[in-house]
């Protein structure tokens, strides 16, 4: 089977009209196989997809006006979907140059948390073990970003807005299993407009929700941050840098914990 063209608006529209977030834009094509079975048992549906490609997709969260999430190109490779298994695997999933905008309110709300779906209440527990549903299994080769660029704008303590750029930003994972199975390798690093730049390498731990991670900062323009300095303090900043090397907990008790130094110079 081969299958092109298809407006990702349209597929979502018609078969997932409850998913959020709303696809604005986007194409799809694929190419692969499929088996389908009718025993008198469950109904028994594997498909093997060399190739997914997605293209041009903005996203928009409900109740926005705009789409803060772009992604001119998306493809995963290598997929299986056993029906019957409840089995869905892919290989590496590459996302070539997304564009995104990260904006924090004046009371430090995200927008990208908008994309997320409403916390449901929890379902009553299950009379019995033979009642329980069987989890998925699914298995990701990885992700990889590339070329990406975020945008950010903070409202927070200021009057006008504090802007930073991020580009290009890489980002890679190791394998990703659900449920569970160890924790996900991490890597990152991308340039700050105008002359930072950053890595990153770790774990995420999606049982914890726990992320450990050793991160390197140099090169933040202290300048940017003088909205921030015009409303908190009689200080005007021309010029300067900061940086900062160490290790980074993010969750768990403590929420953010950092083990390291910082650095701060030619400033004026």
């Amino acid at each position: 089977v081969e299958i092109g063209g298809f407006s990702l608006p349209g597929v979502m529209g018609t078969w997932m009209p409850a998913f959020r977030p709303v696809a604005e834009t986007g194409m799809l094509e694929f190419a692969g196989e499929y088996e389908l079975l009718v025993p008198q048992g469950p109904l028994e549906f594997k498909a093997r997809i060399a190739q997914m490609k997605f293209t041009d997709v903005a996203l928009r969260a409900d109740g926005a006006t705009e789409s803060w999430v772009r992604l001119p190109g998306i493809t995963v490779p290598d997929v299986a979907l056993d029906l019957a298994a409840q089995q869905l695997t892919t290989g590496l999933i590459t996302i070539d140059q997304p564009r995104v905008v990260m904006v924090l309110d004046a009371d430090g709300n995200l927008n990208l948390l908008q994309y997320l779906p409403p916390e449901e209440a929890a379902p009553a527990p299950a009379a019995t073990a033979a009642t329980e549903s069987k989890p998925w299994q699914v298995g990701i080769g990885g992700v990889t970003l590339a070329g990406a660029n975020v945008d950010i704008t903070s409202h927070v303590a200021v009057r006008e807005p504090l802007k930073w750029r991020i580009a290009p930003l890489e980002v890679s994972t190791g394998a990703i299993a659900l449920p569970s199975k160890a924790p996900i390798d991490l890597r990152a690093s991308g340039k700050i407009d105008p002359d930072g730049e950053f890595s990153v390498s770790g774990n995420h731990d999606l049982d914890s929700g726990i992320s450990k991670l050793a991160i390197d900062v140099s090169g933040l323009n202290l300048h940017q941050l003088q909205p921030f300095f015009d409303e908190q303090t009689q200080v005007a900043v021309r010029r300067g840098s900061s940086g900062a090397k160490g290790d980074l907990v993010i969750g768990g008790p403590e929420v953010v914990h950092f083990k390291g130094a910082a650095t701060v110079s030619d400033v004026h």
